[in-house]
């Protein structure tokens, strides 16, 4: 197992490793949505807040790909960075990259034609980082009464591998 990490670690730090890590988070069958709504609403709320603070929108977006971690959506980015800046809107690059979700997209398009983008921004974020916590919340409480079967079948175990032998000499004697 330690040898699996650290080969997952060494295929993790270069370029076409990340990507591919980053897009089989993103497709794993349970938690792939809320790694995606995460990524999202962190996008979101960082470029909401930059945009809000009066930092120009093409800057913003190179802070936002430098400082997000996810490499799909830091991808999107660039490339909507790129084609913004050859006179492109903002919705045809994030909707071709297929990371973002067509809500968020025609969000965005909506804001950039209304000029109220920071909002529609900040309500992405608030939306998305709210589902990410239902959806967490949701998943602890099914995966408690699991560990608590879990535990107790370990404890039954350990209990039964100690009482077995004693229970067998009280028979020979």
């Amino acid at each position: 197992m330690i040898a699996a990490g650290v080969a997952l670690r060494a295929l993790t730090r270069t370029n076409r490793g990340e990507l591919l890590w980053h897009r089989l988070l993103f497709r794993l069958p349970a938690v792939g949505p809320l790694i995606r709504k995460n990524a999202v609403a962190r996008f979101a709320s960082l470029l909401a807040t930059l945009l809000e603070s009066g930092v120009l929108f093409l800057e913003s977006l190179a802070v936002v790909r430098r400082t997000v971690s996810n490499r799909l959506v830091r991808d999107a980015v660039a490339t909507a960075e790129s084609t913004i800046a050859s006179g492109s809107d903002i919705a045809g690059p994030l909707s071709r990259s297929g990371t973002f979700d067509p809500v968020v997209v025609q969000m965005l398009a909506v804001g950039e034609e209304s000029g109220q983008i920071e909002s529609m921004l900040r309500q992405v974020a608030e939306t998305y980082a709210e589902e990410v916590q239902i959806a967490a919340a949701r998943a602890v409480s099914i995966l408690e009464p699991v560990l608590i079967i879990g535990m107790a079948a370990v404890v039954g175990t350990v209990l039964y591998s100690v009482l077995l032998p004693i229970l067998r000499m009280g028979n020979i004697l």
